[in-house]
């Protein structure tokens, strides 16, 4: 789902640039897109994570992948 949502948001951008293109252009690309309001359909979810869930995850990893110690030669 995330994947027709991006390419949707592709096609919107480029749609709104080319009317960009044909316009007198006396406003920036940004100006215009807050004047069409524009707004992207994905929402940037940054999630933060804590060290513990980094650990949890690097444990989790390690079953898979055994790490290299620094300075060790395969």
């Amino acid at each position: 789902m995330e994947f027709i949502f991006y390419v949707q948001e592709v096609e919107q951008e480029e749609k709104i640039y080319n009317q960009w293109l044909h316009t007198q252009m006396t406003q920036s690309l940004q100006e215009f897109k807050e004047q069409q309001k524009y707004r992207p359909l994905r929402k940037n979810k940054a999630k933060s994570t804590t060290k513990e869930e980094q650990q949890k995850a690097l444990d989790f990893a390690s079953q898979f992948v055994k790490p290299r110690k620094e300075g060790e030669v395969s």
